[in-house]
């Protein structure tokens, strides 16, 4: 895979996780700083992610990948999204969002 088509790839990830939630740039943005304070990106920043014109440093990956219940490491996978149907990410997306462990 192209470095090109990489960071497409990890931008659509990224996308994913902030459209999930029901975000805007702005809002995604401001929820990563709150995330890690040391951190301060901008709607510019995450509209260039989202793009694939870049791709965010380690710290910012790592409070990305915890704001989607997710890792690094798939949030870097080289599968991208689109081999996935819509049903298989909705089912991942509600394993996701189920509590893990008993309440009683």
């Amino acid at each position: 895979m192209s470095k090109e088509l990489y960071r497409k790839s990890v931008g659509r990830r990224i996308r994913f996780i902030r459209l999930n939630r029901g975000e805007t740039m702005e809002e995604f943005a401001n929820l990563i700083h709150q995330h890690n304070e040391s951190l301060s990106p901008g709607k510019s920043n995450v509209s260039r992610w989202e793009r694939g014109e870049n791709i965010p440093n380690e710290l910012t990956l790592k409070a990305i990948a915890d704001i989607g219940n997710t890792t690094i490491d798939e949030l870097l996978n080289e599968n991208p999204l689109h081999n996935y149907s819509t049903e298989e990410l909705q089912a991942e997306i509600n394993r996701r969002k189920k509590p893990s462990g008993n309440s009683t």
